[in-house]
């Protein structure tokens, strides 16, 4: 009930004043009372319904209290998953029956969309390595009763398997260290796409979203036999790093910015990029 009180109390706050008490730190108290609970996120659960090429998604929501509200309100990533779903049904299936692996899942709206919608009938294979951010992405799954066709890992990945540090703020996490004073570290299993594929049997995929705050070429290089043997459609956040454009140029993929039109050399790099096979 008091998660509930506060979210409306959020809601009805001028974007100005959110944006201010966010920055303030006298009014950091301010802040921890909307924000934190127990010295963590406050979790929030939201019902989010919005319609996506004419996919009418439907589904409960546990997130920090931002980041719920946000989706309940306007939806997340609506243009990637517009993208995203576009792409699917007109180069890879329309039978809703997908393989998806979502890289970098947050709490999750991304993958709990497709799997109402392009994966439906298929399956969404989410890495999500912040333990806290993960437990909430899990409680998702469960209320909307996606066990079946959402397997959440709490694994970072890279190019090789091994073990990593792990920096962790509130509801992020990062493999590089970074000067923030509020991170800790954990260390964490990690995998590439690669070898996880292997060692589950993966034999096929459609769709690959890869946001993982700058180490996104790691885990394509970590991710060459999946490209050489299925082809899948790549949704990568760019972090201003243009060596992923040249990474895709040995395996016949054409890039495409957040208008899914043909990237050209020279243009400024978009935040995210979808990489898709050429056909002959």
């Amino acid at each position: 009930m008091i998660n509930k009180i506060i979210l409306g109390l959020y809601r009805t706050l001028p974007r100005k004043i959110r944006n201010g008490i966010g920055q303030s730190r006298l009014l950091k108290p301010v802040r921890d009372l909307f924000l934190r609970s127990h010295g963590r996120y406050r979790e929030t659960k939201v019902l989010v319904k919005r319609d996506y090429l004419g996919y009418i998604i439907n589904f409960y929501f546990f997130a920090s209290l931002k980041v719920a509200s946000k989706a309940a309100k306007s939806g997340i990533e609506n243009t990637i998953l517009r993208n995203s779903i576009n792409l699917v049904k007109r180069l890879k299936t329309k039978e809703n029956n997908a393989v998806v692996l979502d890289v970098g899942a947050n709490f999750g709206y991304l993958s709990l969309v497709w799997a109402n919608s392009i994966a439906q009938n298929g399956k969404v294979i989410a890495f999500e390595p912040n333990l806290n951010v993960h437990n909430s992405f899990n409680k998702s799954i469960i209320v909307n009763k996606q066990e079946s066709n959402i397997q959440l890992n709490n694994l970072a990945v890279g190019n090789k398997d091994g073990s990593i540090e792990l920096f962790l703020s509130s509801t992020t996490s990062n493999t590089l260290r970074t000067d923030k004073k509020d991170n800790n570290s954990t260390r964490i299993e990690m995998v590439s796409i690669d070898s996880f594929s292997s060692r589950n049997n993966i034999d096929r995929c459609d769709l690959v979203k890869i946001d993982v705050d700058g180490i996104e070429l790691d885990i394509l290089m970590g991710a060459i036999h999946l490209i050489e043997r299925c082809k899948p459609i790549f949704i990568v956040e760019t972090n201003d790093d243009k060596r992923i454009i040249d990474f895709f140029n040995p395996y016949d993929y054409q890039i495409l910015d957040m208008k899914l039109n043909p990237f050209q050399s020279g243009d400024q790099l978009p935040p995210n990029i979808f990489c898709i096979p050429k056909t002959n």
